[in-house]
C-alpha cells in the first residue's frame, strides 16, 4: 500500500505506524512536529518503506526514526530514511 500524506505541519504525531505490512512512506514533508513518524511492530518480520521525505530541515545523512518492536514487552527498533529529501516538496495545501 502506498500512502499519500503530503504535508504534516505542526501535529504531536505526524503518522504512526501499527501492524502493518508492505508500505511506501515516500515524497512527504514532515514539518515542525514533536514525532514526524512513529511506529510499533509486532515481532513477526514487516517490511515498511520510509524514502525520499523532508524532515524539518535540509539533511545530508539519512534519517533515523526511532520506533518499538513488541511481543511481551516493547523494545527500541528503527526505520531509516537513507536518501532524506534536501528542501521541502512544492505541494499545494488543499
Amino acid at each position: 500500500m502506498k500512502l499519500l500524506i503530503t504535508v504534516l505541519l505542526k501535529n504531536n504525531v505526524g503518522v504512526v505506524i501499527s501492524s502493518c505490512n508492505l508500505n511506501t512512506i515516500r515524497n512527504n514533508n514532515f514539518i515542525d512536529n514533536d514525532k514526524g513518524l512513529n511506529f510499533v511492530y509486532p515481532i513477526t518480520p514487516t517490511v515498511n518503506i520510509i524514502m525520499e521525505n523532508y524532515w524539518d530541515k535540509p539533511r545530508s545523512l539519512p534519517k533515523i526514526i526511532f520506533g518499538f518492536k513488541a511481543f511481551i514487552l516493547p523494545f527500541p527498533w528503527i526505520l531509516i530514511d537513507w536518501h532524506p529529501a534536501k528542501e521541502p516538496y512544492d505541494i499545494p495545501r488543499l
